[in-house]
């Protein structure tokens, strides 16, 4: 049996088509253009998930379901996503939308919810019995896993935590707020600081590997010209880490789970990210100075594809 993974996001709709152990046997890559209309980011996911270069020889009956996990609040009683602050989705209908062409059972979550089930179930959390995921990317987004099952609240909403405040007064956030951690360290919020940077002094590499445009800019030329020694660059990682950090601790002083795993693009970063990482939040988290277990920081092994494989699991939860 193979099960379809859907992780909607801010930026890209990736597709996956997952086998039993968690594996992606084929999977497509298509652009959000999130300021569309639903309709229209619907029609692409269903000509992509009918399309021959995806399904290739895989017959209908040998597919259990389609999993979904979308950006914004997730309504499952009324199959709709209620709210996205990232994406045009307001009371979107996506289940009915789905099954009109499709006649699977669909279930749906959201994505970060998704990629902290996905690392569950054959990621860094297994074995688990409290996990937290962080995604970086277009926004911060996160799930948790107790006993083997997501916490999404009395309302589809929890763990919003790049909407937790930072900075107050800070930058103002597409949630409506100023100073939330998504606006400094997500993918977006990282770019956003280089081009601050950049303005008022271009003497670094990141101008010329965007090729003197700033909005060629992404986040792993930051990384890239850090790792080359490049003085505003590594400055610039160094203050978004403390960002990151910030938020980070936080989480663990509120949560304390076993593990926090960190996912998303930003996480490709692995070490060069992580070890800074872990001594800030060792150096600042609440119980820094007792002999108590400690939650455990990692880079997600699925990377980018954590939430995909949580989606395709989603019928097991139910």
């Amino acid at each position: 049996m193979h099960y379809i993974g859907i992780d909607l996001g801010g930026t890209y709709i990736k597709l996956g088509i997952v086998d039993e152990f968690g594996k992606i046997k084929r999977e497509n890559t298509i652009e959000t253009k999130r300021k569309r209309h639903f309709s229209e980011i619907i029609k692409d996911i269903l000509v992509c998930l009918t399309h021959e270069s995806f399904v290739g020889d895989l017959k209908h009956e040998s597919i259990g379901w389609i999993g979904i996990g979308t950006t914004g609040v997730v309504d499952n009683q009324r199959g709709i996503v209620s709210y996205s602050c990232n994406v045009m989705f307001d009371n979107f209908p996506i289940k009915e939308e789905i099954q009109k062409c499709i006649n699977k059972p669909v279930f749906f979550e959201n994505d970060a919810n998704c990629a902290a089930f996905g690392e569950f179930i054959c990621g860094g959390a297994q074995n688990t019995g409290s996990s937290v995921t962080i995604t970086l990317g277009t926004g911060i987004g996160g799930g948790m896993i107790i006993n083997g099952k997501i916490y999404s609240g009395l309302n589809g909403a929890a763990l919003e935590i790049g909407h937790m405040i930072i900075n107050p007064g800070g930058r103002l956030c597409t949630c409506g707020r100023r100073g939330c951690w998504e606006t400094y360290s997500s993918a977006t919020g990282l770019i956003r600081i280089t081009k601050d940077k950049l303005e008022k002094n271009k003497n670094s590499l990141v101008w010329n590997m965007c090729n003197k445009n700033l909005e060629n800019m992404d986040a792993a030329m930051i990384f890239e010209a850090a790792k080359l020694h490049d003085d505003i660059a590594q400055k610039i990682v160094e203050l978004y880490i403390r960002y990151l950090g910030d938020g980070i601790t936080n989480i663990v002083n509120i949560f304390q789970p076993e593990k926090l795993i960190i996912s998303g693009g930003i996480s490709k970063q692995g070490e060069y990210l992580l070890k800074p990482l872990k001594k800030y939040v060792d150096e600042n988290k609440y119980t820094r100075s007792c002999d108590v277990r400690q939650t455990e920081l990692s880079i997600s092994c699925l990377r980018e594809k954590a939430a995909i494989v949580g989606a395709a699991f989603l019928g097991k939860q139910n």
